[in-house]
């Protein structure tokens, strides 16, 4: 801690220092006054108010006073004396010369005084002595300025909160406002979200009966579209077949040529030309209930195409057909 020169105007905490802090603690001393007390005898003795004076790294200032009689300046004296011989420290015996033991003489020797400590401090080794440091009490005096901070501190979150809470109890009623407001809100979504559950269920159910439909009518699309393919397939097999007896009822025919003697002859045999008529008529009488058994009595009557081949197909047999 290093000393410096007092502040020439005391403004309590925010005094401002004729140094810069540097972020260190610093002190200062002055002799402001003195005072009398009476000891147990009976007797007076003069002390004089050693002011000292502590500035934080933070520049926030605090005081303390320290009475000292005479005999402890000179006890001081003495120790700085015999650790520095060699330097002049002055004496504060000459506050005494010419000094009256009156409220004038008193006065002049604090002034003496005052100026004693401030040239004795002013050497940087002198100034950080721990005799130095004994005498001004420097350790208490740090103590009282760490509590003093901390006091304010504390009082200024104290103001800070009770300023906090009278804002917090004005916007108490808007807030309580508000509050019920969502309350009631929260409670109707509350209510419609129960009813919506209550309705989940049914709906399930019917989805689940519109799919089960849905499925049902697929298969039954599913079958039919077999059905019909099915259906083609046959239909082309007979109309093959159909075919294919028309075309040999074509080739079936019987050549006349004349013979040497102007005789009608058969170029081809006629019992197998009459057996081939016989087969391809019985055949053909057989294609209509053959179309109507695989088509089914039900397609044929209400399908228009079935119908229609059925005719073509009966039409075949009037012409080819051959009687015995």
């Amino acid at each position: 801690m290093d000393w410096s020169l007092p502040p020439r105007i005391w403004e309590g905490r925010n005094s401002v220092w004729p140094h810069e802090s540097n972020k260190r603690w610093s002190y200062c001393v002055t002799v402001p006054s003195w005072t009398v007390t009476s000891s147990a005898n009976g007797s007076d003795t003069v002390c004089f108010r050693v002011q000292v004076g502590i500035q934080s790294p933070e520049g926030i200032t605090s005081t303390r006073e320290v009475l000292r009689r005479f005999n402890e300046f000179l006890q001081l004296y003495s120790e700085l004396r015999k650790q520095f011989p060699k330097k002049d420290c002055g004496s504060p015996k000459t506050a005494f010369e010419n000094a009256k033991q009156n409220t004038f003489g008193r006065g002049k020797r604090r002034c003496a005084l005052d100026g004693w400590l401030e040239k004795l401090l002013s050497d940087i080794d002198v100034s950080r002595t721990a005799y130095v440091a004994i005498f001004l009490e420097l350790e208490a005096a740090e103590r009282q300025a760490c509590t003093e901070s901390t006091q304010n501190d504390l009082t200024a979150n104290s103001l800070l909160g009770s300023s906090s809470s009278v804002s917090s109890d004005m916007d108490n009623p808007s807030t309580k406002g508000i509050t019920i407001d969502q309350n009631d809100m929260l409670q109707n979504e509350l209510i419609d979200a129960k009813e919506d559950i209550g309705i989940l269920p049914k709906s399930n159910s019917e989805l689940k009966r519109e799919l089960s439909k849905c499925l049902e009518e697929n298969k039954t699309l599913e079958k039919e579209k077999q059905i019909r393919e099915a259906e083609n397939v046959l239909k082309l097999a007979l109309l093959r077949k159909c075919a294919l007896l028309c075309n040999r009822l074509r080739d079936c025919s019987i050549n006349f040529v004349l013979d040497d003697e102007d005789k009608l002859m058969a170029d081809t045999s006629l019992s197998d030309a009459v057996d081939l008529l016989e087969t391809s008529d019985s055949q053909i009488n057989l294609l209509p209930t053959e179309f109507v058994v695989h088509i089914g009595r039900k397609e044929f009557q209400v399908n228009p195409i079935s119908s229609e081949m059925y005719k073509k197909i009966n039409k075949i047999k009037p012409t080819f057909s051959l009687s015995k």
